[in-house]
């Protein structure tokens, strides 16, 4: 479960990658996009950024988007060892800025990672 334990971002997300002037693939593939998906995994990204980590940082995080609310969670294991979480939930239009907030409350709570 959630509470037990939080993936590393975009688990579970398929990324399709193709030239930026690959039009006929662009055209095809564009219809798997999810909107939802993409939001979620670009904001959990932005947590990981704005930490300062990478793919081989001890975070977590995942992103949820219902009815217009976007919710994030996020979990860093700091070098000493301790876990630290957080939460957060905003309007999906305010979805610009709710990593960077996390990792602010993150951050407070005096991690070193």
């Amino acid at each position: 479960s959630l509470e037990f334990m939080l993936p590393s971002v975009a688990q579970g997300a398929i990324g399709i990658e193709c030239l930026t002037d690959a039009r006929n693939v662009i055209n095809c593939v564009s219809v798997l996009n999810d909107s939802a998906t993409a939001t979620c995994v670009t904001v959990e990204r932005d947590l990981v950024r704005a930490l300062n980590g990478n793919c081989h940082s001890p975070i977590g995080c995942h992103a949820s988007l219902a009815e217009g609310q976007l919710s994030l969670s996020g979990l860093v294991q700091a070098i000493d060892g301790e876990l630290v979480r957080a939460q957060l939930s905003v309007s999906e239009t305010a979805a610009n800025m709710i990593g960077k907030q996390l990792a602010k409350q993150l951050l407070a709570q005096k991690i070193i990672i």
